[in-house]
């Protein structure tokens, strides 16, 4: 390796010269996910004979192997192709709370700059729906997945917000950190459980007299009511969901759950 460090040094600045051109300049998509062809060549594999023996331990058939040498013919997939793809914006925009997040980009190389004062911008967000947390934590953080929703939006952003330029080498590392659909991103290994936490709840007598003002008020909610109660019977037999119903169309629910801090932006 020594003797090719030019070489390979080179190459690694030709690749990352190629991802700004691609994914920044000519906003090509890129993939970020990825499967198998049915297209495979048949390897020999060299390994032992085996046979199946009954377990009295697991009650089931285990596997014992022998000493004689043995080859095996094997499927070997290596055609692989992009299943889901994202176009990056120009930047990402990160709220100072989140500086966290910012300090480990940074030990990836990644560059940032702070915002100097206010500015009102139309930015792209994303909203989660149907959040599921994994049953057992993995390498010590609780992974979470989730369907997206995106939208846009006309922001205040403060001044001292975090700007992450893409225009950059490590622009493929970039999305892999702050894009959720990607399977390293900081919100699916658990760095931002926080934000699938609901804060704020109900009182129940305060919102049955809430709810019975929004029928009255509103003919739509009220045949939407009736139909999940036509409709739903777990919906219908549960106090709780039904008040709840209300509450997530009152102007009280609590509009950042769920809802992604960090935000795209892509000049015109």
């Amino acid at each position: 390796m020594k003797n090719n460090s030019s070489e390979l040094i080179s190459l690694n600045q030709s690749a990352d010269k190629n991802s700004v051109m691609n994914f920044y300049y000519a906003k090509n998509f890129l993939p970020v996910k990825f499967n198998l062809s049915e297209k495979y060549d048949e390897v020999l594999f060299k390994g032992y004979e085996y046979k199946k023996e009954q377990s009295e331990i697991s009650g089931t058939e285990k596997i014992v192997y022998t000493n004689v040498p043995k080859e095996f013919k094997v499927k070997y997939y290596h055609d692989v192709f992009p299943t889901d793809s994202i176009q990056l914006p120009d930047y990402y925009i990160i709220p100072a709370e989140w500086s966290a997040l910012v300090d480990r980009m940074a030990f990836h190389g990644i560059k940032y700059f702070k915002s100097d004062y206010d500015t009102t911008v139309v930015v792209e967000r994303y909203k989660f729906n149907n959040v599921k947390f994994a049953n057992n934590s993995y390498e010590g953080r609780q992974r979470v997945s989730f369907d997206i929703e995106k939208f846009e939006e006309e922001l205040l952003i403060p001044a001292g917000s975090f700007i992450i330029p893409t225009n950059q080498r490590t622009i493929r590392i970039i999305a892999h950190l702050l894009e959720p659909k990607c399977e390293d991103s900081f919100v699916q290994w658990g760095f931002m459980n926080q934000i699938f936490e609901q804060k704020e709840y109900f009182e129940n007598y305060v919102m049955e007299k809430i709810a019975e003002e929004m029928l009255k008020e509103n003919p739509e909610l009220k045949k939407e009511f009736e139909n999940k109660l036509a409709e739903d019977e777990s919906f219908r037999k549960n106090p709780f969901e039904r008040l709840n119903f209300f509450y997530k169309k009152s102007p009280y629910w609590d509009k950042h759950l769920n809802l992604y801090p960090v935000m795209r932006f892509t000049q015109n």
